[in-house]
């Protein structure tokens, strides 16, 4: 028993890698089939990508006489290889890429066998993605389309996807999927818009990726859970625009967690059409923004965390200032109310058999302990053991939010290249930065150019393993536009995809 588990558990991991590498890397196997080498050879192979893993099979069709062993051979060099037993028709072999880019071989052979299988050619490109942030405004799905179309238009010529020797770029969108919305009951989930939307997308050849805000709170969730709400050290109520709930409250892990996994399986099965995928809409699923405490103010001191600091400090005075306890305290129930969600939303992903889809939380660097930070910095409730924990759960991507001051708009020193700085000296998974923007509260509402934002991104992915940029504009015309930026804008990002591959 112990042994089988132990093999379940290498699967895994080697699932959790290759999904880790999927969303910086992408492969194609070719011939992507069965392939067989000459007699007398009798073995067949196929690699596949998705896994990754290679399947074995004899040219005949028959199941295997003997047990042994199958080895599977990365550019002449043994890889890995798994048990061979009698009497089976096929034979998987899991395994983990171990290059970023170019071109390899891979075939391989039986312990019983003395011949190789033919051989499969394994090319590997990174991948970018280059995007905007999309706004519904309770449209209809015929109106978001023409937004597509003018999208793919501006940004990307109506090249969507491109390929270049060892790289690929896609357009992609951002498009929130709001809880309140889309659960008009408990329990009662309705995503007919954002399937038709990832529909769309797929039509056009655009990516999305969904950000899932539970911040959008459904008046019968806000009503059942009144008593959770964060406070602050006078127990009065902090109306926070991202984050409602304590997080030591049990509707992370109950109620957004299952709203979620509603998500997962209404794009995983869409009247027969999964959209995840390399091929589909969705290769990413963003969960929570900008999930932190107020700064402005001390929090919290609600019923649910002062319950759980009871049961985790028995006998000891709930804190009314920023204690180091108290700080650890707050930043760890912050990271696991977000990892709750991520873990449903990963589970529900496994169970559709999606696991290379990358799951993050947008994060804000500008608030992760650094030298010379404020109280009120502090406030927000990040600490370094927080953000370690989190980036362990995250899965292939390492999503960001980004309100740097721009060095020529007389607002200070902070710069872009301090929030990249911030979140690589965290994680050594790919970027993903998921709204940048000049900040809308300060700077005379600066309005980017269009060379500021192509430099933005380009130094991003040259510099700090960015492989996803998308922008969010302030743009003083209001809320109804359907995208905040202006041409400029979005030719600084066409400027970016252009650089990724013309």
């Amino acid at each position: 028993m112990e042994f089988r588990k132990s093999i379940a558990t290498a699967f895994l991991f080697l699932l959790m890698t290759a999904g880790a590498q999927a969303q910086a890397v992408r492969y194609d196997a070719s011939p992507a089939g069965d392939v067989s080498a000459p007699p007398p050879s009798v073995l067949t192979l196929r690699i596949d990508p998705a896994g990754p893993w290679a399947i074995v099979r004899k040219t005949d069709g028959g199941a295997f006489q003997t047990s042994g062993t199958m080895y599977l051979y990365q550019d002449g060099a043994m890889l890995t290889s798994v048990g061979q037993s009698a009497g089976v028709y096929s034979i998987t072999i899991p395994f983990s890429w171990n290059f970023t880019s170019g071109r390899h071989g891979f075939y391989v052979r039986s312990s019983n066998n003395a011949y190789n299988s033919a051989t499969v050619t394994v090319t590997a490109k990174q991948a970018y993605k280059v995007g905007i942030v999309l706004f519904r405004h309770q449209r209809t799905i015929w109106d978001v389309r023409q937004d597509l179309d003018m999208i793919n238009a501006k940004i990307a010529a109506y090249r969507p996807h491109r390929v270049s020797g060892t790289r690929e770029a896609d357009l992609v969108v951002e498009l929130e999927v709001p809880w309140n919305e889309t659960e008009t009951a408990p329990g009662v989930y309705d995503f007919t818009f954002y399937q038709d939307f990832a529909r769309a997308c797929e039509e056009k050849g655009i990516k999305w990726t969904p950000l899932l805000s539970p911040h959008y709170v459904p008046p019968h969730i806000a009503q059942r859970y009144s008593g959770d709400r964060i406070t602050d050290m006078q127990w009065q109520v902090v109306d926070h625009p991202f984050l409602k709930f304590s997080p030591s409250s049990a509707v992370w892990g109950s109620e957004t967690a299952a709203w979620a996994r509603a998500f997962i399986r209404a794009m995983a099965y869409d009247g027969g059409r999964n959209h995840f995928g390399r091929y589909a809409a969705i290769e990413e699923v963003l969960i929570g923004n900008e999930m932190m405490y107020p700064t402005g103010t001390l929090t919290s001191r609600d019923s649910a965390s002062t319950t759980v600091w009871s049961r985790q400090y028995p006998g000891a005075v709930y804190p009314t200032t920023l204690t180091t306890t108290f700080r650890t305290f707050r930043a760890e129930q912050l990271s696991y109310a977000i990892n709750a969600m991520m873990v449903a939303v990963k589970g529900e992903l496994s169970s559709a058999g999606a696991q290379a889809t990358g799951v993050s939380s947008k994060l804000y660097p500008y608030y992760f302990p650094r030298t010379g930070d404020s109280l009120n910095d502090r406030f927000a409730g990040y600490t370094d053991p927080s953000l370690s924990f989190l980036n362990s759960n995250f899965k292939g991507l390492f999503a960001m939010d980004m309100y740097p001051k721009p060095q020529n708009a007389g607002c200070g020193p902070w710069y872009y290249t301090n929030d990249y700085a911030a979140a690589q000296q965290r994680t050594t998974k790919p970027l993903y930065v998921a709204e940048f923007n000049a900040p809308k509260e300060s700077c005379s509402y600066y309005v980017l150019s269009r060379s500021e934002v192509s430099n933005v991104a380009i130094s991003g992915f040259q510099s700090y393993n960015v492989r996803a940029f998308v922008f969010y504009a302030y743009n003083p015309n209001g809320t109804g536009v359907i995208y905040q930026a202006n041409d400029n804008q979005l030719g600084g990002l066409a400027d970016a995809l252009n650089w990724i591959v013309p």
